[in-house]
């Protein structure tokens, strides 16, 4: 039988047989051969196929399966905290990475365990959670959310305490309420207190030294609800002891106002002009009372000034006609005024009229 070729795309013949059993066969060995390891050819479909020897370098269908196996391979979870770089699955990591491995597992842990909340009043200082602190951290904390807690504690010890409050806790109980009436008691006084106290001893000061002043003689029969009465010609007349206070009268009663009537609520008796001594070779004491009761009362409760006089005249006009100048609280009105008298002879007399300052509400100390 002749020989048959067959003319493929490019020219080229390729002899053709008929093998036992009557196949036509194509008889290049090329085209049914296994190419050599990862072989470059292109023209059979032996070399598209290629050679189970064939590498994860070449191009054959078994170079490109082996490479799927071993990417496959590399899928595979690492050890734990690995180091190696070479895979994505390194770089990817193993869930029992911990926050000192390099896999972005072991990243995402630490990223998560510096956003924890740390423990309450930590005085660690090393992550911004540190600095930001804990919902439960107190004032003696050193975190933000400490010094926050403390800031508003500080805020709410400015509120104004009550008024006249005693506390002596924080600032504001120093400082004190706008309401606070004028007071210097030690150690519970706060400065508006206290400075309310001095401004009513200045205004009382200047009110009595710049202030209107009213002179009172005696009524006809002086009590201790009417004593006086404006006049010039019928002074007070206090009689002395034996080396003692004598008796003492009514000089400004509960019904008097000795200050200036419709304005005055409070007064002190602060002068008297004395215009008779019975015994004017020896020196006299006179003391003025002030009280609510009896003056035997108040006598025993200190309640009185005194001031010791002497004429300075040559005899037949022995008083001194000068106003002797008194110490005294300031008063209110309606409260009892006595004066008593104290010469080294029972009996003698001493004269005199008495000058008072008023003042308004609420200047007093």
């Amino acid at each position: 039988m002749p020989q048959l070729y067959l003319n493929n795309l490019d020219g080229v013949r390729i002899p053709l047989h008929v093998d036992d059993d009557g196949n036509l066969v194509v008889a290049d060995s090329a085209a049914t051969t296994v190419p050599g390891v990862d072989s470059a050819g292109n023209t059979y479909t032996s070399e598209v196929v290629g050679n189970k020897s064939d590498t994860v370098a070449g191009t054959s269908l078994m170079a490109y399966l082996k490479l799927i196996e071993s990417q496959c391979v590399t899928l595979v979870v690492p050890d734990a905290d690995s180091i190696i770089n070479v895979s994505m699955r390194d770089v990817v990591g193993n869930k029992d990475d911990t926050t000192a491995g390099t896999s972005l597992m072991a990243y995402l842990k630490l990223i998560e365990s510096r956003c924890l909340v740390p423990d309450a009043d930590s005085a660690a200082n090393a992550l911004v959670r540190d600095v930001v602190g804990n919902k439960n951290d107190t004032t003696a904390g050193t975190s933000l959310m400490a010094y926050a807690k403390l800031i508003e504690s500080q805020c709410v010890t400015l509120a104004v305490p009550g008024a006249d409050s005693t506390d002596n806790v924080s600032m504001r109980d120093v400082i004190g309420n706008k309401e606070d009436d004028a007071s210097d008691t030690v150690d519970q006084a706060s400065l508006v207190a206290l400075l309310r106290k001095v401004i009513d001893e200045v205004t009382l000061i200047e009110e009595h030294e710049h202030n209107l002043e009213r002179w009172w003689g005696a009524l006809a029969v002086p009590d201790e609800t009417n004593a006086i009465e404006s006049n010039v010609t019928r002074p007070f007349a206090a009689t002395s002891g034996n080396d003692a206070w004598g008796l003492a009268i009514p000089v400004v009663g509960t019904a008097d106002n000795p200050g200036i009537t419709g304005s005055s609520t409070t007064f002190d008796a602060h002068e008297l002009l004395i215009t008779d001594l019975d015994d004017d070779t020896t020196p006299w004491k006179v003391r003025l009372i002030y009280g609510t009761g009896t003056s035997a009362d108040a006598i025993t409760a200190g309640q009185w000034t005194e001031r010791m006089v002497e004429s300075n005249a040559v005899p037949g006009n022995r008083a001194g006609a000068t106003p002797v100048k008194f110490r005294m609280i300031v008063l209110d009105v309606g409260t009892k005024l006595w004066a008593q008298a104290w010469n080294d002879t029972n009996g003698e007399i001493l004269s005199f009229f008495v000058g008072c300052h008023g003042y308004p509400a609420p200047h007093r100390p």
